[in-house]
Parts: structure tokens; C-alpha cells; sequence
């Protein structure tokens, strides 16, 4: 579409999103970058944080990521990233109560896995920062 860039945000599991927009913004892992039309080629790794989709001057979703990278190259922006989960579908009663349960986890001696539980708490707090971005500047 002209004028328009192609992204396509993909994670193990699934195609989490395609479509054509008017920019993204990035968690470069150096620091975060915004991609409009015409960007110079480039591949980047990815932290934990947020992609923000503009299409029509507006905000249109904000996906809470895990780690990846991005191949930016003739107005198409290719993400890869270990998962996505957008603002838009989340629910944060839900994510709450997950947090909470991994909590207790980490609370009990006997019970391993505390680097997962570490990282899940972390992955869970992205998605709620996320949600509140969303509710905050989306139309």
C-alpha cells in the first residue's frame, strides 16, 4: 500500500499482527526508535517493552513485548519477538490475579522455578503498563 508501511509481528506460537500503518515505535535495546515511510534499512535487537502502532495520525494498539529483533527494509518492518500480547484484548483483573499467584510462588521456600516466576512477573507488569498506555491515549 503506498505509503503505507508493511509490519508483520510474529512470535513462536503465531502471527500476532500484519497490516499496513503509518509508523511503529520500537524497545530498540539501546534505546527505543520510532519507524516512519522511507526508513533507512536495519536490523535491531528488541528489549522488553512496548511496540506502539499509529495508522491515521492515531494510536491504534500498543503490544506488550518480550525480546526480539526487527528487520526494517524497503518500508517493511518484520518483528520477531518471544511474545506479544496486545493492550486492546488484555484484561487487567486478570493479569492482577496472575501476579499474584506467582507472587505466593516466589513467597514458598519449596517450590522452584523462581527465575521463571521472576521473568513471568516481569512479562505480566509489561502487559499491565501496556493496558494503561492503551486506556490513556487510544481515541
Amino acid at each position: 500500500m503506498e505509503g503505507k508501511l508493511q509490519i508483520d509481528i510474529v512470535t513462536p506460537k503465531e502471527m500476532v499482527f500484519t497490516g499496513y500503518v503509518d509508523s511503529v515505535s520500537l524497545p530498540g535495546s539501546k534505546s527505543p526508535f520510532e519507524v516512519l515511510i522511507g526508513h533507512a534499512p536495519l536490523v535491531s535487537a528488541l528489549d522488553i517493552g512496548h511496540i506502539k502502532i499509529s495508522k491515521d495520525g492515531n494510536l491504534d494498539d500498543i503490544f506488550a513485548t518480550g525480546e526480539g529483533f526487527v528487520e526494517i527494509s524497503n518500508n517493511t518492518v518484520s518483528v520477531i519477538v518471544e511474545d506479544a500480547q496486545s493492550a486492546k484484548n488484555d484484561q487487567a483483573d486478570i493479569i492482577n490475579q496472575q501476579i499474584e499467584i506467582l507472587q505466593k510462588e516466589l513467597d514458598d521456600p519449596e517450590k522452584g522455578g523462581r527465575i521463571e516466576a521472576i521473568s513471568e512477573i516481569e512479562m505480566l507488569e509489561n502487559r499491565l503498563s501496556a493496558i494503561g498506555k492503551y486506556a490513556d491515549k487510544v481515541k
